[in-house]
């Protein structure tokens, strides 16, 4: 992914695209969803995708390097495993999207 991203998308099908559309999508929904409800505040679909979606690029991205600086003993960074940065990515889009913020704490 992080590649495509460097070229411009230039080995993107339009099978693909098509299918990489779902996911923002699919944001939107929830979005629309959470709005409607009032847990979140109106926002752009498009930008609440992007406020998540590069967070997951990097963090599977990385794992490799993660684990290097790890055994090389110059980073702590499996200390951050999925499941903490799942719940910390949860927490931080709670916050931004929350239509009110002393709700988004729990």
């Amino acid at each position: 992914m992080l590649r495509e991203i460097a070229e411009g998308g230039a080995h993107l099908d339009a099978a693909t695209l098509a299918e990489l559309a779902a996911v923002p999508r699919a944001v939107g929904a929830i979005v629309a969803e959470g709005v409607k409800r009032r847990l979140f505040r109106p926002v752009d679909p498009i930008a609440a995708y992007f406020t998540m979606f590069p967070p997951i690029v990097f963090y599977l991205a990385g794992a490799p390097i993660r684990s290097r600086l790890s055994s090389q003993h110059l980073l702590n960074a499996n200390r951050l495993p999925p499941e903490l940065f799942v719940r910390h990515l949860q927490h931080s889009l709670r916050l931004a999207l929350a239509a009110d913020r002393r709700k988004a704490r729990t």
